[in-house]
This record gives C-alpha cells, sequence and structure tokens, in this order.
C-alpha cells in the first residue's frame, strides 16, 4: 500500500466524519494525519517497522495502529463503520468542486 492510499483513507475519513457531524477536532486530526502522511519524504511502511512514524507530527498511536491495519488488511474498524453509515457515492460528491 502506497502513501498516497493511506493518506486518501484518512481524508476519506475526515469527510465522513464532517457529514456524519462528528467532533471538529477529531476531523482535524484525520486531515493533519492524511497530510502528514502524504508529506512524508521516506517509505512509510520502512518509518512504521522502524517505529519512527511516531515521531511525525500529526501521527499518534492510534494513527499508527490505523496504518498497521491498513497494511494488514486494506482497511481499518473505524473506515469500514463510517462507509456503512455514509451514503454511497456521497464522498464522491463532495468531491465537486463548489459543492
Amino acid at each position: 500500500m502506497s502513501k498516497r492510499e493511506v493518506a486518501r483513507a484518512f481524508d476519506e475519513v475526515a469527510m465522513m466524519l464532517e457529514v456524519i457531524d462528528d467532533n471538529p477536532f477529531r476531523i482535524r486530526a484525520m486531515f493533519n494525519a492524511a497530510r502528514a502522511i502524504e508529506d512524508l519524504s521516506e517509505d512509510l511502511n520502512e518509518m512504521l517497522q522502524s517505529g519512527r512514524l511516531l515521531e511525525v507530527r500529526g501521527i499518534g498511536k492510534s494513527t499508527v495502529e490505523k496504518i498497521k491495519a491498513l497494511f494488514e488488511t486494506g482497511t481499518f474498524p473505524e473506515y469500514e463503520e463510517l462507509k456503512a453509515k455514509v451514503p454511497p457515492g456521497m464522498l464522491e460528491m463532495l468531491r465537486i468542486s463548489g459543492l
């Protein structure tokens, strides 16, 4: 899994949290994690395996656990729970400029 795919998963979680009107701090944390992952200059998997990922600003223990799950299974529980709550096609609609 590439860092772009991981960052996209966190972006999608943040957008779904916005749709269900979740805690704004939690939403911001997900967007921040996505940006931090996207901006990494080193290999995400190597940083994850070495434990250095926790040194990155915007990445905490729970984020690392979600990233581990993404690498192992391609998803994580919160992501799946949110996908069940948000109507299909909603994320695609939110990506439309001006909507």
